[in-house]
C-alpha cells in the first residue's frame, strides 16, 4: 500500500470512531418512524391544496435522477460528481428539513428545522435547479462512450425538473411569505 492510502485509511478509521459520540450527543433518541414519516409524502391540512404532493413527487424525481446520474458520470470527473452529490444532499434536506407552512403542524414534518419562509430555502432551491444544469454542461466525453455521455441528458432532465420545483415553490410558497428570514418552524 502506498503512503497516501495508508493515511486515508487511518483518517477514515479516526473519523468513524468520532461518529458514535456525535450520535450519542443528540438530545433525542433516533426514531426511525419519524424519519420514515418525514421521507414519505406530506399530508394536506384543511383548506390547503394537494400542491405538497406535487412538490414531493418533484423532489423524489430529482433525487432518483441524480442518483442514477451518479452512476452515469464518466470516471475522473470529480467536480461533476461533487456537484451531483450536492444536489442529492440538497434534495434530501429540502424534503426532510424544510417545513411547508409555518404554524400548520399537519403539513410540517416532525424533523423540520426551518420554515419555507426562511432565507436559506431560496439558495437551497437554486442549488437543486442550477447544479444539474452545470452537471450537464461540465460532463466531458470519455473513452467509455462513443458519443455524448448519457449523464448529459439525465443532468438536463434533472435540471428541468429542478427548475419546475424552484419556480413552483417560489410562486406558491416563498412569494406569499410576509417576511423572509424566519428562524424556525
Amino acid at each position: 500500500m502506498s503512503h497516501k492510502r495508508i493515511l486515508l485509511v487511518t483518517l477514515f478509521l479516526f473519523m468513524s470512531l468520532l461518529l458514535a459520540p456525535v450520535t450519542q450527543a443528540q438530545q433525542n433518541d433516533v426514531n426511525f418512524d419519524q424519519i420514515l414519516s418525514s421521507l414519505g409524502p406530506r399530508t394536506t391540512a384543511q383548506g390547503y391544496e394537494n400542491i405538497y404532493l406535487i412538490f414531493d413527487i418533484l423532489l423524489y424525481a430529482i433525487f432518483f435522477l441524480s442518483l442514477v446520474n451518479m452512476f452515469l458520470i464518466p470516471d475522473k470527473q470529480l467536480a461533476v460528481s461533487l456537484l451531483n452529490f450536492t444536489v442529492i444532499l440538497a434534495t434530501v434536506f429540502a424534503k426532510v428539513g424544510v417545513a411547508s407552512i409555518p404554524g400548520v403542524p399537519e403539513v410540517a414534518h416532525p424533523n423540520a428545522i426551518i420554515s419555507m419562509c426562511a432565507l436559506p430555502v431560496l439558495p437551497l432551491n437554486a442549488v437543486i435547479f442550477i447544479f444539474p444544469l452545470l452537471i450537464a454542461g461540465m460532463t466531458r466525453k470519455s473513452s467509455k462512450y462513443a458519443g455524448t455521455p448519457p449523464s448529459l441528458f439525465v443532468g438536463g432532465l434533472t435540471g428541468l425538473i429542478g427548475g419546475a420545483y424552484f419556480f413552483m415553490s417560489w410562486a406558491l410558497e416563498i412569494r406569499s411569505c410576509a417576511t423572509i428570514g424566519g428562524t424556525g418552524v
